[in-house]
């Protein structure tokens, strides 16, 4: 089991970002929340490693600290050039893929005309 100073040892998760693919798709930050009360783990306190097992893929595993209820919370995803992510939903234990909301005014408007294109 992790301990609070095995957490320490590891870099801050933030130290790897942005993950920039080849196609120029990029994930600029990734979050985490507590496992126990959902507050936001603050970046000094989410640590871990990044690998790129594959040119389209970047796997993420890591575990944050909340301070408020002293506990560790597990991280671990896989980071798609699509943009999208996967990895095991709490709520359920099933894996899950998520849709990054676009950011930029330029992902947005990509996002309508595609939305467009579909309903014609």
């Amino acid at each position: 089991m992790m301990t609070e100073d095995d957490l320490r040892a590891l870099p801050r998760l933030s130290s790897f970002f942005p993950i920039v693919f080849r196609t120029g798709a990029r994930w600029n930050r990734l979050s985490g929340e507590c496992g126990k009360c959902g507050r936001a783990i603050e970046d000094r306190d989410l640590r871990g490693e990044v690998a790129h097992p594959f040119p389209s893929v970047f796997v993420v595993s890591a575990t944050g600290y909340c301070r408020v209820c002293r506990l560790l919370t597990p991280f671990s995803y896989r980071l798609h050039e699509d943009m999208a992510m996967t990895g095991i939903d709490r709520r359920t234990g099933e894996w899950a893929r998520w849709e990054a909301r676009p950011t930029t005014l330029r992902g947005k408007l990509r996002k309508w005309l595609r939305s467009r294109s579909l309903g014609s």
